[in-house]
């Protein structure tokens, strides 16, 4: 369950040769976050061996260009081997290449491309999203109740019926299709060997009776899962390389307001994609069931959660996304500021992007844990059980040492934003639910729904 980010948001500074004494040494390192580039430079740098690690990086969103390795401040007296780590030039003075084979640790400080209106454009775009999403789910869960109660109980009498009838009637709706796909790939398989043809028709076979009796919240979480792999298949054609990097990593200096959602369901390494799709399908599926649970005291009959769960992650996802980015914006902002100060105004720090389901599936995680304290859970690769609440809140105490550390291969902050978003939604995510699916039935629906009666 990882979100990944830059490794650390300020790179190595380099100083004029005004700023530094002599036979001191260029490289100043600096506190991720919280240590400001003026307090580095009040230290006395110390030399640091350099070692080789490998480690996968974002795409830069800029066109590849090359790069010459030699030192590029008049006071280095020896080449210099370029690292994602290695110094920036001041942004007042340096120039991108677009020139064939630039790795992006070379290209110059981060470009700001935020506009005065930068801010209002992501919070509205975020808002529309929100409402968007949940005015659709509320409205495609009231359709299927229509129907499904028009079908049950033609007469109106809706107290004989609760969530699982519902549920039941829904999943049998189904059963025709998946009949109709099984008569064709029995036709398309009836020239092969006896064999082959018996495994094809008994895999189809399985696999559509499970698809058949899961919830519909599971059948969710199949399809992020599958829309994530899509995105990640898409990560490995060369030609989309530059489109992927500019449209699924937020980069929050790029000013633009949709990568805050296509992050959300962007996965550039194989590992990260697996391990959020396994996260995903346990805990999704955990907090669907919730979700039913709570839907079952409700006065309002719902057959299925999965329309609520897929508003449910994709806010979560914006939520942990714009968290991320207006703290990252802001200690880039006060770095910024702090560098002025010290009449160091053509030098940037480095703030890099992020991208990944993480913050949203953070989110399933709270749930499931405040939902089920009893429950249990293995980390992976760790053959032990630990109470569900223990693992949970190790994590998030893991995420805020490695915020306040500076630790930068994963968003740390989009992982607390999440929990913080679960955390809310727990307390008041089924009330609103209630509401979003009044107001939707109060703009759609012809007649009054009916309201059930609840023991």
């Amino acid at each position: 369950m990882l979100r990944l980010g830059p490794r650390r948001l300020f790179k190595p500074l380099l100083l004029p040769s005004s700023s530094v004494a002599p036979g001191r040494s260029l490289l100043l390192s600096r506190r991720p976050y919280f240590s400001s580039p003026c307090l580095a430079a009040t230290h006395k740098s110390r030399p640091k061996s350099r070692v080789a690690v490998p480690r996968k990086s974002i795409p830069p969103a800029l066109p590849p260009s090359s790069v010459s390795t030699e030192p590029k401040h008049p006071l280095s007296s020896q080449p210099t081997e370029l690292h994602e780590d290695d110094l920036r030039t001041p942004a007042a003075s340096s120039s991108v290449s677009t020139e064939p084979g630039h790795h992006p640790a070379s290209q110059p400080a981060e470009l700001d491309l935020r506009t005065p209106n930068s801010v209002r454009n992501q919070i509205l775009f975020a808002g529309f999203v929100v409402f968007d999403v949940f005015l659709w789910a509320a409205t495609r869960t009231n359709t299927e109740i229509d129907q499904l109660v028009d079908k049950l109980a033609p007469d109106g009498d809706i107290n004989a019926l609760d969530n699982r009838t519902l549920g039941q009637a829904r999943a049998e709706e189904i059963i025709p299709t998946l009949v109709k796909w099984g008569a064709l790939i029995s036709r398309m398989t009836q020239n092969l060997p006896e064999i082959p043809r018996t495994v094809l028709n008994e895999s189809y076979l399985n696999a559509a009776k499970k698809y058949a009796e899961a919830p519909g919240v599971t059948k969710v979480c199949w399809g992020i899962c599958a829309f994530n792999t899509a995105i990640f298949v898409a990560w490995r054609i060369p030609r989309l390389t530059g489109f992927m990097a500019r449209n699924f990593v937020h980069r929050p200096l790029s000013g633009l307001s949709r990568t805050l959602l296509t992050s959300v369901f962007s996965h550039e390494a194989f590992f990260h994609l697996l391990f959020n799709s396994m996260a995903l399908l346990s805990f999704g599926a955990a907090s669907g069931y919730y979700f039913d649970k709570q839907a079952r005291s409700s006065p309002h009959l719902e057959s299925t959660a999965a329309y609520h769960f897929f508003a449910f992650f994709v806010t979560a996802g914006l939520f942990s996304s714009l968290a991320s980015h207006f703290l990252r914006l802001r200690l880039y902002n006060l770095a910024v500021s702090r560098l002025t100060t010290l009449g160091q105004s053509g030098f940037r720090p480095y703030i890099g992007g992020s991208l990944g389901a993480s913050g949203a599936i953070y989110s399933a995680v709270v749930i499931s844990a405040l939902a089920f304290p009893e429950a249990h859970v293995s980390p992976i690769f760790i053959p032990i059980s630990i109470p569900i609440q223990v693992g949970v809140g190790g994590m998030a105490l893991l995420d805020v040492v490695g915020f306040l550390r500076g630790w930068r291969m994963f968003d740390h902050i989009a992982h607390l934003g999440g929990a913080v978003f679960g955390v809310w939604y727990y307390l008041y995510g089924p009330r609103l639910w209630d509401s979003w699916k009044a107001f939707a039935g109060s703009l759609f629906d012809d007649k009054p729904r009916k309201v059930r009666r609840v023991d």
